[in-house]
C-alpha cells in the first residue's frame, strides 16, 4: 500500500537521458482510519535501507499515520501531527474550530471545507464515494459468506463421504437434512 504511487511519483520526474542527481525528494504520506503496520506507534516512517541498516538515499520516505491507533491526550496537543489526526478525526464542525483557533493552516483547512461542502457537485462526487463504498463493503460480505457456506458444504461432503450419519453432519455444520441429502446424493453420482 503506498509504495506503488511513492516509486511512480520518483520515477516519473526524470525523462530519457536525465541526469539521477535531478531528482527531487519524494515523500508519501498515507493517512489510514485503520491499523496497518504491526508496531504500536500511530507514525511510521520507511526509507531505503540495506539489510545492515545502510540508508541508499535521503530522497525517498513513506509515512504512515494510523489514526486507529493515535490516543487523544491533553499532552500530545502540543504535536502537531497528533492535532492533524484529531482533526481529520473530527465528529463535529465545532470540534474542528476549537483545534483550529491558534493553527492558521488548520482554521483555513475549516474554511476549505466549508466551502467545498456548499458546493452541490462535490457533495454528490462525495455522495458517489460513500455509495461506492457501501456497495463494495456490501458485495465484499456476500462473498464471505458465500465462501462459508461453500466451506461448508465441502466439508458436509467429506463427512459423508467418510460415512457420518446424516443427522451428525447436520449437527455439526447447521446445513438442513434436505440439503445434506441432496449433497449426499450427488456426492454418490
Amino acid at each position: 500500500m503506498g509504495s506503488r504511487h511513492w516509486a511512480k511519483l520518483f520515477a516519473q520526474q526524470l525523462s530519457v537521458g536525465d541526469e539521477y542527481h535531478h531528482l527531487h525528494p519524494c515523500i508519501t504520506i498515507n493517512v489510514l482510519d485503520f491499523g496497518y503496520i504491526g508496531s504500536a506507534e500511530y507514525h511510521s516512517m520507511f526509507t531505503i535501507k540495506d539489510t545492515l541498516g545502510h540508508g541508499l538515499t535521503q530522497a525517498l520516505e513513506m509515512h504512515y499515520v494510523e489514526l486507529a491507533k493515535l490516543v487523544w491526550s491533553d499532552e500530545k496537543m502540543g504535536d502537531a501531527l497528533s492535532r492533524w489526526g484529531r482533526f481529520l478525526t473530527a465528529k463535529s464542525r465545532e470540534e474542528m474550530e476549537v483545534l483550529a483557533v491558534d493553527d492558521p493552516v488548520m482554521k483555513k483547512a475549516v474554511e476549505t471545507l466549508e466551502y467545498l461542502s456548499q458546493d452541490p457537485e462535490v457533495r454528490e462526487q462525495y455522495w458517489q464515494r460513500q455509495k461506492g463504498i457501501q456497495t463494495y463493503l456490501t458485495d465484499m460480505a456476500g462473498e464471505r459468506r458465500k465462501g462459508r457456506e461453500e466451506g461448508l458444504k465441502e466439508a458436509a461432503r467429506r463427512l459423508l463421504l467418510y460415512g457420518m450419519r446424516l443427522d451428525r453432519v447436520c449437527e455439526v455444520t447447521g446445513i438442513a437434512l434436505e440439503e445434506l441429502r441432496r449433497l449426499d446424493n450427488d456426492a454418490g453420482d
